[in-house]
């Protein structure tokens, strides 16, 4: 049977579309590479990786031009509208940003891959990063995978495409080739936002919680030649247990429009809260022995900047703080008298990893009294110079990212030199000399907290 001409003509066209060799660019998107945020070595390095990475598949748009539009979006909500803007604005098939999140030597970098008609998310990829090198190698197949998920879109900038619409209407040429993409010539929109400021990435608030305990020692330099009687009574307190509980918060990081972002990012607002809880004071005045109701708290809040110098934050600032010891004595006349120490702070502190998932912190404050309560009363020591210090040293153990416990020791000591316009420091062998001339008050204790940051 004699071969009909419609099946030759078919079988030719299907031959000629199997055996025709591919084109080089089959599949291929063409991909812009955002800045990356987060601590600048480490992002410029991850971000190096990433575009290697990507120009294995794909075709990477130019850094400069990129970073141009990048600057024109300015620092705005960043909604999918506006990731849509600065891939139009270069010609973007795809747009891909990176986050890089450290805590000490530990670093994960979170990639989004965005399609460039719409600025939506297509999928989001998760690096781990050591010592500021991404550790997984598969991503780059993921990485690609996504990107070739976005939709081509139009190669030309609108403006770009209605310069040169315009161009050949004006001189009759209809047969005008496609113009190369300019990234100055972005929409209107897009050229009259702020260049954005540099965000600094990590927690926007931590919290810690837990059991604190510690023990009081308050003791007064005297003339030697007074009698036993006579020498002014001292406190010595043995631990007592108590609940602490401190944090911080970054107001800017909640916010996604911030200026000069990059050093309002690193002002955290902290507090702190220690209370003892079932505090008692045994006193004896020979004939009857006493268990008296204490109360000893201490609170405080601050500003503080933090400063990483490689895997090392230092972080300096003020505050403000009570710490108060008050025995409720019933009337029994026991010769302590109570304190509520007001003062400012200022300070610094260190943080370092030591091992892996262990970090230190060490800080020490300078108190700055301001008042001292009911024992530089004129019925009590009178008035004093006041100043105190105040220091802390702890180590943590991350449970996982975001959660650690920690463990430390504090020492606090008061020291108050009396002017001797005090009755419980004048007369008290009997002439009128001043027999008192200061006294220290000494807190030491330890805690144990647990720690969420998000």
């Amino acid at each position: 049977m004699p071969i009909r001409p419609i099946y030759i003509v078919f079988v030719t066209v299907a031959l000629a579309i199997t055996l025709a060799p591919p084109r080089a660019d089959a599949g291929k998107r063409r991909v812009a590479i955002a800045p990356f945020d987060g601590p600048a070595r480490r992002a410029t390095r991850a971000r190096a990786t990433v575009v290697r990475a990507v120009a294995a598949e794909h075709t990477v748009l130019p850094d400069a031009a990129v970073a141009r539009a990048w600057r024109q979006l300015g620092a705005k909500r960043r909604r999918p509208a506006d990731y849509a803007r600065v891939a139009r604005a270069v010609g973007a098939d795809a747009l891909v940003t990176g986050v890089v999140r450290a805590r000490g030597r530990r670093a994960t970098l979170r990639l989004t891959v965005r399609a460039g008609a719409t600025g939506e998310a297509i999928d989001t990829i998760r690096v781990p990063m050591r010592r500021g090198r991404l550790a997984r190698t598969a991503f780059a197949e993921d990485l690609a995978d996504a990107i070739a998920w976005a939709e081509p879109v139009d190669r030309e900038p609108p403006v770009a495409a209605r310069r040169r619409r315009a161009t050949a209407a004006d001189s009759g040429d209809d047969a005008a080739g496609p113009a190369t993409p300019r990234v100055d010539a972005a929409p209107t929109e897009l050229r009259a936002t702020a260049a954005p400021a540099a965000r600094v990435t990590g927690p926007r608030a931590a919290v810690r919680a837990g059991l604190s305990v510690t023990s009081r020692d308050l003791t007064f330099s005297y003339q030697a030649s007074l009698a036993p009687e006579q020498r002014p009574v001292a406190y010595d307190g043995g631990p007592v247990g108590g609940v602490a509980v401190a944090g911080r918060v970054y107001p800017s990081r909640f916010v996604d429009r911030v200026p000069a972002a990059e050093h309002l990012d690193r002002v955290a607002l902290v507090f702190e809260l220690d209370r003892a809880v079932g505090m008692r004071s045994r006193y004896s005045d020979g004939a009857m022995d006493y268990d008296l109701p204490t109360d000893q708290s201490r609170w405080g809040v601050g500003a503080r900047y933090v400063l990483p110098l490689g895997s090392v934050d230092v972080d300096t600032g003020i505050g403000y703080g009570q710490l108060r010891h008050h025995i409720d004595d019933g009337g029994v006349d026991l010769g302590v008298p109570d304190v509520q120490y007001r003062y400012l702070d200022v300070g610094a502190a260190v943080a370092a990893p030591v091992a892996k998932r262990v970090s230190a912190r060490v800080s020490a404050r300078y108190l700055a009294i301001v008042g001292a309560g009911e024992i530089v009363t004129a019925s009590a020591y009178g008035r004093a110079a006041v100043r105190g210090i105040d220091m802390d040293a702890a180590v943590a153990y991350a449970i996982a990212p975001e959660v650690d416990l920690s463990a430390g020791v504090r020492y606090l000591r008061v020291a108050l030199d009396f002017d001797g316009t005090g009755d419980m420091a004048t007369a008290r062998d009997g002439d009128p000399d001043q027999d008192v001339g200061g006294a220290a008050d000494r807190y030491v204790g330890g805690y144990v907290q647990v720690g969420y940051a998000f």
